[in-house]
């Protein structure tokens, strides 16, 4: 898998983690093209182990929300957003 894939995995696993509301609100300050990469991702996910989730998790509270597109690109957050994941 190479970064990107990598990376849009995570996402969509961090965004898979979260409540409805929280999600759309994640989704709607992405690209609309970043934010059909990740739901196509998520479509693709299957089933996913605790400890993955929880690493992903504890990765973004850490370091933010990997890009999915290239790493010059990224999507800035509401600080509140990661505060739910927590």
């Amino acid at each position: 898998m190479n970064e990107r894939d990598d990376s849009l995995r995570k996402a969509a696993i961090l965004i898979d983690s979260l409540d409805t509301q929280t999600a759309g609100q994640l989704l709607g300050q992405m690209t609309s093209e970043e934010a059909a990469l990740v739901r196509s991702a998520m479509r693709q996910l299957g089933p996913i182990g605790a400890s993955e989730r929880d690493q992903i998790i504890s990765e973004f509270m850490h370091t933010g929300f990997p890009s999915v597109t290239s790493p010059s690109d990224g999507v800035e957050m509401d600080h509140s957003l990661a505060e739910k994941i927590a």
